[in-house]
């Protein structure tokens, strides 16, 4: 055996932790190529990453969509338990995605900047794995709440429920984190696969939610607690799925290629063919944070918008927008009591934002180019902020405008499409901006300004409710 190549030195020397068991590593996947070439891309793969993306805003979309399970857990229970009475709407009951909201971003956003800041110093699929493994033990205990009566300690099933909401959100937010970065070491239809699955995710959790409330019976007080038990017990077997398939993942011989080989090599090959190399060992140049921001600051900033916006709205106010007609208040329908809200507003809102972020990843207008045209669609977004706020709500303070259900549906078409197309643009857009060994930074930055546009639009939905 000859000496290690300068090339080799590169490869060990450009990562950090880099050690024996790291070259050992890359020695075996060298002679695994050297003697089959580069490995084809299975097609299991392309859907294990959407089914890792599902799962990255699985703990939010699952939370938020069991609107009727959280109105019972914090009703008045003073009441007869089959009371129809509307108008002792408790202060948990009303403010409570407004809570949610907050208590899930302002956590995703700190760790989303974390990882985006220490992105190249933490073993990443150590990261993956405990980070999902986090989200995993605690979405089961949630599950194990479910039946539990807390009739006589709301407050503090309130408080148990918000910090682990918060511990779900850091695991969700590391996991997001280190996926996007993982991703963009493969071919960007990769990256496509993980935004797209975020969005599938959410319809996944939509649709669980409206088969567990029509499977659940007719009884008002058993719907509520079985239909959840149902629903959390499918987010739990999807997550346990996903860490199944994540390490089956890993043991490919694809996956080695881009995340052992593929992507030092061709730093290292960059730094070959601009005439660098000395004789002398060559490290893989370093990434400089404040340099990738600089590349990448106008698609950053416009992802932040366009949460921002979605966030103040949805579902803090879209989820109390009625139907025009929904029989009385002291004796809706089923259709306006149990599926009005899971299918109009996050039903359809979900299912849009995945059509529009589909249509995102082929998309040929506005061009990476042409930032600012981008960025002026995302501020124009900001008109559906009175457009909600007008609606069929109850207001205490604002008068409907917009009262039948026809303009609530249209505008959340748009809401939803306009969402998911113009965040894939500046998911896409942002990482493709910068070199190639600097594309897992610019990835973990794009997903830490997503989370800070979730974060502002969370507590700003604590503004526009009170508004209303």
């Amino acid at each position: 055996m000859g000496a290690e190549s300068p090339e080799d030195e590169t490869v060990s020397d450009g990562r950090s932790g880099a050690g024996s068991a790291q070259r050992l590593k890359e020695k075996e996947v060298e002679a695994m190529i050297e003697t089959s070439g580069e490995p084809d891309a299975p097609a299991i793969v392309y859907f294990i990453f959407y089914l890792l993306g599902m799962g990255t805003l699985l703990p939010w979309n699952f939370f938020i969509t069991a609107d009727s399970y959280w109105n019972y857990k914090f009703r008045n229970a003073t009441l007869d338990a089959n009371s129809n009475a509307t108008d002792t709407t408790t202060d948990l009951q009303y403010n409570f995605f407004a809570y949610l909201s907050v208590a899930s971003m302002l956590p995703n956003t700190i760790f989303l900047t974390l990882n985006a800041v220490l992105a190249d110093k933490i073993n990443q699929q150590l990261k993956l794995l405990v980070a999902l493994g986090v989200v995993i033990v605690f979405f089961i205990v949630t599950t194990i709440l479910v039946p539990v009566n807390s009739d006589q300690w709301q407050s503090t099933f309130f408080a148990i429920t918000m910090v682990m909401v918060v511990i779900l959100n850091v695991g969700a937010a590391v996991f997001q984190g280190g996926l996007f970065g993982l991703s963009a070491q493969f071919p960007s239809k990769y990256l496509s696969a993980v935004l797209s699955g975020q969005a599938l995710g959410a319809v996944f959790a939509c649709v669980c939610r409206i088969v567990s409330i029509a499977v659940s019976g007719d009884d008002e007080v058993a719907a509520a607690v079985n239909s959840a038990l149902v629903y959390f017990t499918l987010a739990d077997i999807t997550l346990a799925v996903s860490m199944g398939a994540y390490l089956w993942m890993t043991r490919m011989a694809f996956y080695k290629y881009y995340t052992v080989l593929h992507g030092p090599k061709r730093a290292a090959n960059e730094l070959v063919d601009l005439g660098q190399r000395s004789s002398a060992a060559v490290k893989a140049p370093s990434v400089s944070v404040w340099r990738v921001f600089l590349k990448v600051k106008w698609f950053a900033l416009a992802v932040c918008l366009v949460f921002l916006v979605t966030l103040s709205m949805f579902p803090a106010i879209t989820a109390k927008i009625e139907p025009m007609r929904a029989s009385t208040k002291e004796n809706p329908s089923v259709w306006a009591r149990d599926y009005f809200v899971p299918v109009c507003c996050f039903l359809l809102f979900n299912l849009t934002d995945y059509i529009g972020r589909i249509c995102g990843g082929y998309t040929v207008w506005p061009k990476k180019h042409q930032w600012y045209i981008v960025l002026a669609l995302v501020v124009l977004r900001v008109v559906f902020v009175p457009l909600f706020m007008y609606c069929n709500i109850d207001h205490k303070h604002l008068t409907t405008v917009f009262d039948h259900d026809a303009y609530y549906i249209v505008i959340m078409i748009v809401f939803g499409l306009s969402n998911g197309y113009l965040a894939t643009l500046c998911m896409i857009y942002g990482p493709g901006s910068v070199e190639p060994e600097e594309q897992n930074t610019a990835s973990s930055m794009m997903a830490a300004f997503l989370g800070l546009g979730l974060c502002l639009g969370a507590l700003l939905s604590n503004v526009t409710i009170k508004i209303i």
